[in-house]
């Protein structure tokens, strides 16, 4: 949660590295669940900071898995706002 912080802050590069450091501790094979959260968070660090492709590209994968993840919260949710004027993350989102 630090990472949404300082990324809030914008230190961007201490927000990528703490986020890439959660989702490392808390990987997909460790949790399978908390690993999908953990990487969910690092898109939504990407995405606040302006790290948009490497958002959309965790945001594709995470809609290739099953979890908490849906397309619907990605058409509600404000973080994603930035993210809507891109063709890649609007394909997703009208499946």
């Amino acid at each position: 949660m630090s990472a949404i912080a300082y990324a809030g802050l914008g230190r961007r590069e201490e927000a990528i590295q703490v986020g890439k450091r959660g989702a490392e501790l808390l990987s997909m094979e460790r949790d399978a669940l908390g690993g999908l959260d953990r990487l969910e968070e690092l898109a939504r660090i990407y995405t606040i900071v302006g790290e948009h492709g490497a958002a959309i590209e965790l945001l594709e994968f995470l809609l290739s898995r099953p979890g908490m993840l849906s397309t619907a919260l990605l058409r509600l949710e404000p973080v994603w706002d930035t993210l809507r004027a891109h063709t890649r993350f609007q394909a997703p989102v009208r499946q």
